[in-house]
């Protein structure tokens, strides 16, 4: 999808749910990472939006799968945010991703705290585990969504852009015509 008036496109992938009570499931991961490679890799070759910045937001399990494709070396991803992801389970991958990495996470999950602390310190590009204060798990209380969506729009705003440059082809329209 895109919104011509942003000039930013949008794809939109998503994935079945699964058990996380075992790290038995992360073969599946692997897979599922192939989607967003795919994704990722015709974005890249295709001419209307060939040159366009890509990022990866993605929540829970789909954080963990958007994580391992971002750490494939042929799959130009330049930022990443994690939203109450499974850092823990991206596994060997993880330490090959070169997306600058937001894990975001809520004050009231513990338990995912600790494991976006423990992914950050795997992590070798730019990176920060931010906690927004007042959420918990997936962001389900009133307003913490909202707060998600500011930190996460800014981590791309300040990580899609280096030193002050975007990327050679921003306008979508601009892009079609070429």
């Amino acid at each position: 999808m895109r919104d011509p008036e942003e000039g930013t496109h949008w794809v939109h992938w998503t994935f079945r749910r699964t058990s996380l009570r075992s790290h038995a499931v992360e073969p599946d991961l692997a897979s599922l990472a192939s989607r967003p490679e795919a994704i990722t890799r015709w974005a890249t070759d295709e001419p209307n939006v060939r040159g366009l910045w890509i990022g990866y937001f993605a929540a829970a399990t789909s954080a963990t799968v958007a994580l391992r494709a971002a750490a494939v070396a042929d799959v130009a991803v330049h930022a990443a945010v994690s939203l109450d992801g499974h850092p823990d389970l991206a596994a060997d991958p993880f330490g090959r991703v070169t997306a600058e990495t937001l894990l975001l996470v809520g004050s009231r999950d513990r338990d995912a705290l600790e494991r976006s602390r423990r992914a950050a310190r795997r992590l070798r590009c730019a990176h920060r585990v931010t906690v927004a204060d007042g959420a918990g798990s997936l962001f389900a209380e009133p307003s913490t969504l909202e707060t998600a969506a500011r930190l996460a729009a800014d981590w791309f705003t300040e990580h899609m852009t280096a030193a002050g440059t975007v990327p050679a082809t921003t306008n979508p329209t601009a892009a079609v015509a070429n």
